[in-house]
């Protein structure tokens, strides 16, 4: 698959995950049955960033250039994607894609300046990792990953409110932004401009 094939498919996945919440009737589902929908089109659309960052990784390791013709310099140059993913195997027990240190780390052993992950996903570190934090709750129901996710909803509002859930928190308004928008949406657009950075 191409650069070019993978950022569509990825574009595209996240269309699919803001359709979940655009489609008819989903906002007279009741308040507990609208959450788990954006939860889980959230989750969508997180899975798809996962898949989106190995794929791109892998794309540019084994020597693909991205449609405006940008190509990193490699340290190495695995013939195929399978003895590529033995070579970052080798020193991982399972190879992290959800968390942006483990993939800059990655980088800069793989590729010139760790580039291009390092300047472009290197400064959205923060959204990441709040991202993962939601996608660690909607997954889990560990008292860990409430905490998390918890840490996030108070840096971002001041305060946890009594009873909020990963749902209730990505469908509210995002404060002092203007035009307005939701956390879920702000996360996708992040996404976004990351995929457009990453493969131009």
């Amino acid at each position: 698959m191409t650069l070019l094939q993978i950022k569509r498919r990825f574009l595209g996945e996240l269309t699919e995950s803001r359709e979940l919440l655009s489609s008819r009737g989903v906002r007279s589902l009741s308040r507990q049955q609208f959450n788990q929908v954006v939860s889980l089109a959230f989750l969508k659309a997180y899975t798809s960033w996962e898949a989106f960052a190995e794929d791109v990784f892998f794309g540019y390791l084994l020597g693909n250039q991205s449609p405006a013709g940008y190509k990193p310099k490699r340290y190495y140059k695995p013939p195929t994607r399978d003895l590529a993913f033995r070579l970052l195997l080798a020193e991982n027990r399972f190879l992290d894609w959800a968390s942006v240190d483990k993939i800059l780390n990655r980088s800069s052993s793989c590729f010139k300046d760790g580039e291009p992950f390092s300047s472009k996903l290197g400064p959205r570190d923060s959204y990441f990792h709040e991202m993962k934090k939601i996608r660690n709750c909607i997954a889990h129901s560990s008292a860990e990953a409430k905490l998390g996710f918890d840490d996030v909803v108070r840096r971002k509002l001041g305060s946890v409110p009594l009873g909020i859930v990963p749902g209730t928190f990505l469908d509210m308004q995002v404060l002092n932004m203007n035009p307005p928008r939701t956390y879920f949406e702000d996360y996708l657009q992040s996404m976004e401009s990351c995929c457009g950075d990453l493969v131009p």
